[in-house]
């Protein structure tokens, strides 16, 4: 059985449709709480709404407070230790220029997924993460091709139509190849903002998918 990226994707949109206040709340509280502890809670985040979007699929409600079920005293701790772990991986694969992270990308959500159904070992989860990876290095390179940059794209259409917002240095780099007047950057702008809002959720929603699917082919028998 292999990986369908076309299935991770429609099940992304099906997360979004079967909960879309929930889901919308995801993207800005996830970047929100990223930035603020400097990437520090990225497990107990993606395993929170990974816990939460699992129990909507199986027809469990849920609200806004589900997506911090990885702070939970029994899963924050491996949660916390997968997330460090994997995090330092993808930053040395980014340092290693961009052909690493296409593998290594994945590996946020194929670890956290582990954590998300009860691995109370941080280091397992990130064994069982790489087990997926090694068995799948082509499914998750193409998944970070298809999934993440779309994601890269509208952040860098965003920083084209607010360079100011990014600092002097963006100003500077910009201000000759971004011809538009202030009112049409400011729509330009909306609809990064927009596309931003919604494809965060279903990124994360088709990348639990896939790590779903990646746990089904990598487990033995």
């Amino acid at each position: 059985m292999s990986i369908s990226l076309v299935s991770c994707i429609r099940t992304g949109l099906g997360d979004l449709r079967r909960a879309p206040l929930v889901q919308l709340a995801s993207g800005p509280m996830l970047l929100l709480v990223l930035f603020a502890s400097l990437g520090v809670f990225v497990g107990p985040l993606i395993v929170g709404h990974q816990q939460a979007t699992l129990a909507r699929r199986s027809g469990t409600r849920i609200t806004i407070a589900n997506l911090f079920g990885g702070f939970a005293q029994r899963r924050f701790e491996p949660a916390m230790i997968a997330g460090i772990g994997i995090t330092f991986l993808v930053v040395v694969s980014l340092i290693m220029l961009v052909v690493p992270m296409l593998f290594t990308w994945p590996l946020v959500f194929l670890s956290a997924l582990p954590v998300a159904r009860g691995e109370r070992d941080g280091i397992q989860a990130v064994v069982l993460g790489l087990t997926a990876l090694r068995r799948h290095p082509f499914a998750c390179a193409g998944a970070t091709l298809v999934l993440l940059t779309p994601l890269v794209l509208v952040l860098v259409g965003l920083v084209a139509f607010q360079p100011n917002f990014f600092g002097p240095l963006a100003t500077e780099v910009l201000s000759g190849i971004s011809p538009l007047d202030p009112g049409n950057q400011r729509l330009g702008a909306l609809g990064c903002y927009v596309l931003l809002l919604v494809l965060l959720p279903v990124t994360a929603g088709a990348m639990l998918e896939f790590a779903v699917q990646a746990d089904a082919t990598t487990a033995p028998g």
